[in-house]
């Protein structure tokens, strides 16, 4: 970061939230600072190994810290809109598990809320990120495999679990 002001980060949700949690603690530019989750006591074990030093169990919590930059929303589906809208009106930043939300009005009202509040909404599709895909992205706009008219994939998900670091027993880290 430009200022080497460190973004300050909260998570709601404590199943594949404790991935947001892991990436805001491992990057240099940002901490974790609060968890919100109904069970407080999981949010307090799972967050507090990451430096989380505020807990709750009401998302609207959050939106009276002031010093939250950056809020992952990470719980079932049918919260993400909510959350999200009331997030970026108190002036977060959001970060969304996918799916986006559960009905189109509602992905299209989150849009609209970061526009308006020009506060940044991603959601949270991290497999682009990934190299080989950025790199197979790459090479298909650079147009050297000519025009391509049909691709195919396939992701692998032992179990259909899915997460970030699937350890070899197959159950998602706790």
């Amino acid at each position: 970061m430009a200022n080497n002001k460190k973004l300050r980060a909260a998570v709601i949700g404590t199943g594949m939230g404790r991935h947001h949690m892991r990436g805001y603690h491992d990057n240099v530019a940002s901490e974790l600072v609060a968890v919100c989750d109904l069970n407080v006591p999981e949010a307090e074990e799972i967050g507090g190994r990451y430096g989380a030093t505020r807990f709750t169990a009401d998302w609207r919590d959050l939106v009276a810290m002031d010093d939250i930059d950056i809020v992952s929303v990470a719980t079932p589906n049918d919260h993400h809109a909510e959350m999200t809208i009331g997030l970026l009106e108190a002036g977060k930043h959001v970060l969304c598990e996918k799916p986006m939300a559960t009905q189109l009005a509602d992905a299209e009202a989150m849009v609209e809320t970061s526009n308006r509040t020009g506060k940044r909404l991603m959601i949270d599709m991290t497999l682009r990120f990934l190299p080989g895909l950025r790199t197979m992205a790459d090479t298909a706009r650079s147009g050297i495999l000519g025009s391509i008219y049909t691709a195919r994939g396939t992701l692998y998900r032992r179990k259909g679990v899915p997460s970030l670091d699937m350890p070899p027993t197959g159950e998602m880290a706790r």
